[in-house]
């Protein structure tokens, strides 16, 4: 679960691998979110499942890496990138 609010929320898929609160200031809508998952065990563990597989599949470090480098290669006027693989 995030709040609409700094960058939690794009590290979650709504309705995915769990909950985006809109207005992160409102109780109501926290304590809502908040108890669906509660009372929810297969939503709960479903999510679980997917952000796990979203962690792996795209915020793993070797992953990042390679983004990084794959975007930095346009500005590596001298091949130093090359060098690194």
């Amino acid at each position: 679960m995030a709040g609409r609010s700094g960058g939690s929320h794009e590290a979650v898929v709504d309705g995915v691998t769990g909950y985006v609160v809109s207005n992160s200031r409102s109780e109501r809508a926290l304590a809502a979110a908040m108890a669906v998952l509660l009372g929810d065990d297969v939503t709960r563990k479903r999510f679980a499942s997917q952000a796990r597989t979203v962690a792996r599949t795209q915020f793993d470090w070797d992953i990042l890496a390679e983004s990084l480098r794959d975007g930095l290669a346009p500005f590596d006027h001298f091949g130093s990138i090359d060098q690194l693989a």
